[in-house]
């Protein structure tokens, strides 16, 4: 089976139908619910439920893919990351934006995918994802979408009175535009064992016509030779060093680095030990503490 991975360079985004085995769901689908107790305890004040992957599920498949995604397409991306999310729209409905967390961690949204993949989903029309594609986009606003969307993360959308404003969480930023580019946005249409991926700098959103819960799980793949600046990482808005300061478990592998050798300004991704768990007592820390 042949499919178009252009579109991810074109779009932003593309759909993979019919990849994932029902045995691969079924035991997705068991680990989440033999988790779910756990999670939701763990994880009562968060919007996600972070989990290591069964080993033996998804690996392969996302790797064939990302094989062909790299030979097919100027996309450099071969990392997987360790753990996976699930998201369960009965708990979490995510508004619009693109992924903050990766592009903090990466510095790089072209190279970065979002494989979101639906396991419990009773109807393929509902309670899925919205998406603006860059096709679009740069359709109806060409230079808004080449200077503040593509290459860009950690942005978020807000329409009211009839415009929309992008916020940039990474450099604390704002524009607002006299439309709504929102209405531009289309449905995704999925089902279990079909897979949706997207680049870091997609604008997406839970879909709102929630009629019963849908799980789904969200692999983050990125580009191992990726280069990290540490003077960015410092440097950013109230929102970025609040998103990081509540979170220490997930940039405790950056941390630990950048304080090993305080000297150097650039590293490369595959450089962190991005591990699955934290030992010992998360503690909040001040970008700015840590960087004098």
């Amino acid at each position: 089976m042949t499919f178009n991975f252009s579109d991810l360079e074109t779009n932003g985004f593309v759909i993979l139908k019919n990849l994932v085995s029902t045995e691969e769901i079924d035991i997705l689908t068991q680990d989440y619910l033999a988790s779910k107790n756990k999670l939701e305890f763990y994880f009562s004040n968060k919007i996600n439920e972070n989990t290591n992957l069964p080993s033996s599920v998804l690996k392969s498949t996302i790797e064939s893919i990302l094989k062909d995604i790299n030979n097919k397409t100027t996309i450099k991306t071969d990392w997987i990351a360790p753990t996976g999310v699930y998201f369960n729209s009965g708990r979490q409905r995510l508004n619009w934006h693109q992924d903050h967390e990766i592009f903090y961690k990466t510095q790089d949204t072209f190279n970065n995918l979002n494989f979101w993949i639906p396991i419990i989903k009773p109807n393929a029309d509902q309670n899925g994802m919205r998406i603006l594609s860059f096709k679009t986009l740069n359709e109806k606003i060409p230079e808004i979408t080449e200077k503040y969307i593509i290459h860009r993360g950690a942005q978020r959308l807000q329409f009211k009175d009839n415009k929309t404003t992008i916020f940039n969480d990474d450099a604390g930023t704002h524009i607002t535009l006299d439309e709504d580019i929102i209405a531009l946005s289309e449905e995704i249409h999925i089902s279990p064992g079909d897979i949706l991926i997207f680049r870091g700098d997609v604008f997406h959103k839970t879909s709102s016509d929630s009629i019963s819960n849908r799980v789904a799980i969200a692999v983050r793949t990125a580009y191992s030779n990726g280069i990290f600046s540490k003077s960015k990482f410092f440097n950013g808005c109230a929102f970025k060093e609040n998103q990081i300061q509540n979170n220490p478990v997930n940039y405790h592998h950056i941390i630990n680095k950048l304080t090993e050798e305080p000297n150097r300004e650039f590293f490369k991704i595959n450089e962190f030990v991005w591990s699955t768990s934290f030992r010992g007592t998360p503690k909040h820390f001040g970008l700015k503490d840590l960087e004098s």
